[in-house]
């Protein structure tokens, strides 16, 4: 390709855009102002630095020499080309025309550009401005806004409970807003206190994505012991922990999560309590992605309302422990009465046995006071469960098996 040469244009106002481009950072290409100039295919007769650098980035662009036989990367000749023949046809009115196409470059990444074109002189002239950050930025606050309708919807969920199907919905929910792998539970083992072993409890995952849930070595994982000492201190201060499996460090942990086919990782964790008690786990087997700001948050957040709803459970189960156990203690009480009553009868009649002198035999005697005595021990027992009833306190005290055991010895033995 000729080298760009102000000096040729017979124009001043072609020599003076010809001047201008050489210098803008944007990438400039200039093409013939009339359809014959451009033969069968459409190329541009000179370009800028940043142009010649644009097109290297697509396949089929110019070498570092100059333009390859196709004149334009195929994914940026046809719309040049419609947008060319656009301009040609407004009658050199010198009316600019303007486009924007989302292409992907020879390493496969999606970049936007706007295609600005139009006639000056014998010329028709294109800008070409990058907007591929614009496109991220865009892609971010979508993708954002999505994990946000699919935190509000996952907080109504757990809202009602979050039992296992609860859980699931949102685990569904999340990772599809996330667009992830996996979405699962890890909860820590709290006996012995201290511990630093977790187990899952739950897992989604994406359609082709094999899933972990049955792994043995997920049901009792020793945090310390697979080399994620490092994560630790992230999760029991409830911070978010994200990384590519590539950069992980420790060869046991990096060596766990490529076994899973892992290329990047996120743990959201979440407090009951007051204290670490899981994580939200996110992977991406597809992409080593990076996790941005804002999906962290939301994410975090996800994993906030889960701690939360698990407490609110936790403090239910114990509302209805108690509300169980009051009830038990009303019967406990009202039978208790009961059986004091009748005790009261059997007691008083053998009292009255004994009182009647010279009547009773030794061995009768005998019998009747046995049963006396366990008519005493019955009133502890009605006096224990009436403690129980009015939730009073009861002091344990010991006893002598041998003494008690004696108490019975009689009735034992006509038995």
């Amino acid at each position: 390709m000729p080298p760009l040469d102000p000096r040729s244009a017979s124009d001043p106002r072609e020599l003076r855009y010809l001047e201008v481009i050489q210098e803008t950072p944007d990438p400039i290409l200039v093409f013939p102002g009339s359809p014959g100039d451009g033969g069968a295919v459409l190329s541009p007769l000179h370009l800028n630095p940043p142009g010649h650098s644009l097109l290297e980035d697509f396949p089929g662009g110019p070498s570092q020499e100059g333009l390859g036989a196709g004149g334009l990367p195929p994914s940026l000749e046809g719309p040049l080309r419609q947008l060319h023949g656009a301009i040609l046809g407004n009658d050199g009115t010198g009316i600019p025309r303007e486009d924007r196409i989302e292409v992907r470059n020879a390493s496969g990444a999606l970049r936007r550009l706007r295609l600005r074109g139009r006639r000056v002189g014998a010329f028709v002239i294109f800008r070409i401005v990058d907007e591929t950050e614009a496109l991220e930025a865009e892609r971010e606050m979508r993708r954002r806004t999505e994990l946000l309708e699919a935190v509000a919807h996952a907080a109504a969920i757990l809202l009602s409970g979050p039992g296992r199907d609860g859980f699931d919905t949102v685990a569904r929910v999340l990772g599809e807003a996330a667009g992830v792998s996996r979405v699962y539970n890890f909860v820590r083992i709290v006996d012995p206190p201290g511990s630093r072993i977790v187990r899952q409890t739950h897992e989604w995952c994406a359609p082709g994505i094999r899933p972990e849930i049955h792994n043995p070595a997920l049901q009792h994982l020793d945090l310390d012991q697979v080399g994620a000492g490092p994560v630790l201190p992230f999760l029991e201060r409830g911070v978010p922990w994200t990384t590519q499996v590539e950069l992980v460090k420790d060869p046991a942990l990096r060596a766990l999560l490529a076994s899973q086919d892992i290329q990047a990782v996120a743990c959201f964790p979440y407090r009951v309590e007051g204290q670490w008690r899981g994580y939200i786990g996110m992977d991406d087997c597809l992409e080593a992605r990076r996790w941005t700001e804002g999906e962290v948050e939301a994410l975090q957040t996800a994993a906030i309302l889960l701690g939360a709803a698990m407490e609110r459970e936790a403090e239910q189960a114990q509302l209805r422990e108690g509300q169980r156990l009051d009830s038990v203690g009303r019967l406990a009480g009202g039978m208790a009465h009961d059986f004091n009553n009748l005790l009261t009868v059997v007691r008083a009649n053998l009292e009255l046995v004994l009182l009647e002198e010279g009547d009773v035999d030794a061995e009768v005697a005998e019998g009747v006071q046995a049963a006396l005595d366990a008519t005493a021990r019955g009133a502890r027992l009605i006096q224990q469960l009436l403690a129980f009833a009015r939730r009073q306190i009861v002091q344990p005290v010991p006893v002598e098996g041998n003494g008690l055991g004696e108490g019975f010895a009689g009735l034992l033995h006509r038995l």
